[in-house]
């Protein structure tokens, strides 16, 4: 069902659909699509009530969107390219040896070097998600360590994976599971991320317990999950 109202001269249409869930979310697709899920029950009369409360935030976060797909760009692989590393903006610099079998990455000083035998562009591309994945493996398993005595928790899985959409997520047999593009991100949002899914072994739920968890172990979580909703579109969408 579509449904659509005006606010401040602007059409907001938005599709809402009724789930088995008790609360109602409100999630921004694009920057006309807007989907609205309700729990089973609720009267499209009642939600619209709730949506229009909420229309300042919508229109934000439609912008906000639109700025961040403004900034993607397709990626060719070749020298002097954009890359993400921690928070740091790099450069691709790819340097062609022939005597080169097995792609070698490295950081140096701003730029994330491929030594290759060749500059063919899928080659380029597996390597460096290959070094992506190892270091992005290295640093999660690392901040585990740190974090995981310190709430007293001990994960049973850790795996490292691609992911369309999720940053993180905990299985209810206390696996762990994370996107190996955390590492485009600073180390302070990947800290929140683990925290946050080691917090799932205690709450595996978002209530205020959950939350007062993650606020004792990292104070200043939001700032982290502010960039996450502000920058996340750009990291996830990097490198295809």
């Amino acid at each position: 069902m579509v449904l659509s109202y005006e606010y401040e001269n602007k059409i907001i249409k938005f599709e809402l659909v009724h789930r088995n869930r008790k609360t109602l979310s409100i999630q921004i697709k694009g920057k006309e699509e807007v989907l609205v899920i309700a729990p089973v029950g609720v009267s499209k009369e009642k939600v619209l009530e709730i949506v229009k409360k909420k229309s300042k935030w919508i229109v934000r976060k439609q912008l906000e969107l639109k700025d961040i797909k403004h900034e993607q760009k397709s990626i060719d692989y070749v020298n002097n390219e954009t890359l993400y590393y921690l928070g740091e903006v790099c450069s691709l610099d790819v340097v062609l040896d022939k005597e080169i079998t097995i792609p070698e990455v490295r950081k140096i000083e701003g730029k994330i070097q491929v030594h290759s035998g060749s500059t063919d562009k899928e080659t380029i591309k597996e390597a460096l998600k290959q070094w992506y994945f190892n270091e992005a493996r290295e640093c999660i398993e690392g901040i585990i360590l740190d974090y995981q005595s310190v709430l007293k928790v001990k994960p049973t899985k850790i795996t490292i994976k691609d992911q369309k959409k999720r940053w993180g997520s905990c299985t209810s047999k206390e696996h762990v599971l994370f996107n190996w593009k955390l590492i485009m991100a600073p180390k302070s949002v990947i800290e929140y991320v683990v925290v946050h899914e080691l917090c799932h072994l205690i709450h595996l739920n978002h209530s205020k317990e959950f939350w007062q968890l993650v606020k004792n172990t990292l104070p200043n979580y939001e700032l982290s999950k502010n960039h996450l909703k502000k920058y996340g579109l750009i990291y996830m969408t990097h490198m295809g």
